[in-house]
């Protein structure tokens, strides 16, 4: 598997490219971190045990998977960072702008189903914050470069916060939504030799109602929520993920690369929110996932974006 460069990446947020898919080919990503987990300040890492549960936490030319409306919620222009993003010290979770690219982030995914699932909704902007092991600043296991962003975790890192006892995590976690039906579009590609991980959820709030939504895990190279399963052989290969769920009727649907592969029915009216990372790792010495060429839209929505919940 190539390597990416070191270089560290200026966070470059311009005018929205909408989504294009891409082809699965050899995976490319960064080489791992070193045997300290990657904390860049030294020294042992805290063992905790882990009392958690997973459901704790928390053919042809490649096609376009864009098209949708850009609302008023997009705007033509996002401000530009002048240096490097700090996604936070220790204790810290500062609500991070999901970044953008003027082009498409390659390599292309080629799209194996002519349906759009996005036409007809409003593509929108929003924000998060970096939820990791509550002993690190969100860099020991967290970072974006050459527009794609990364997220690893090891079985034994502690969890997300103080007095909590689920499994280690470092996910990106996004704004509260109640109302009407909503979409993320993402590229995903899991590190060969990680087993055990969850790389998206759409999660419950905790505080009207619900528990998981969709919740996409990685065991022997095969992604399945808990509805049935998504895709097979997926290691090591770049795949495109689009997860909807309408929050009145409580349906979800999970595409990919443009194909419906699942559809869920689970509570209605409760409050959710998107999640891309890595979740827990069963059985691998680290679990490792990238993921870039990130879009969300929604339909019939009055949800307030870009605002911090205050459920960690």
């Amino acid at each position: 598997m190539a390597i990416f460069g070191r270089s560290a990446t200026v966070l470059r947020m311009t005018t929205f490219g909408l989504l294009v898919g891409c082809s699965p080919v050899a995976a490319t990503g960064p080489s791992p971190p070193a045997e300290d987990g990657g904390n860049s300040r030294g020294g042992d890492r805290p063992v905790e045990a882990d009392a958690g549960t997973p459901d704790s936490g928390g053919a042809g030319e490649p096609a376009s998977d864009g098209g949708s409306a850009m609302g008023p919620e997009m705007g033509p222009e996002i401000n530009t960072p002048t240096g490097p993003v700090d996604y936070g010290g220790v204790g810290q979770q500062p609500l991070i702008p999901l970044a953008y690219t003027a082009q498409p982030v390659p390599p292309i995914v080629a799209m194996d189903c002519p349906e759009d699932p996005t036409a007809g909704y409003t593509e929108y902007k929003d924000s998060f914050v970096v939820q990791r092991p509550r002993n690190l600043p969100a860099a020991d296991r967290f970072k974006y470069e050459g527009g794609i962003y990364t997220a690893w975790i090891f079985p034994n890192d502690q969890p997300h916060k103080p007095n909590n006892t689920t499994n280690p995590r470092t996910e990106t976690r996004f704004s509260d939504l109640g109302t009407g039906e909503h979409i993320m579009s993402v590229d995903v590609m899991v590190e060969p030799g990680s087993d055990g991980t969850v790389v998206h959820q759409f999660k419950s709030a905790g505080t009207r109602g619900g528990n998981i939504g969709t919740y996409l895990q990685v065991n022997g190279g095969t992604i399945k929520d808990r509805a049935g399963t998504v895709a097979t052989d997926v290691l090591g290969k770049w795949i495109n993920i689009k997860v909807a769920f309408d929050i009145p009727s409580g349906v979800g649907r999970i595409w990919l690369n443009n194909c419906l592969k699942v559809t869920t029915q689970k509570e209605r009216n409760a409050l959710w929110y998107f999640k891309f990372g890595t979740y827990h790792c069963d059985n691998a010495p680290m679990c490792r996932a990238h993921f870039k060429n990130i879009h969300l839209y929604h339909k019939g929505s009055t949800d307030t974006f870009n605002v911090k919940s205050p459920i960690p």
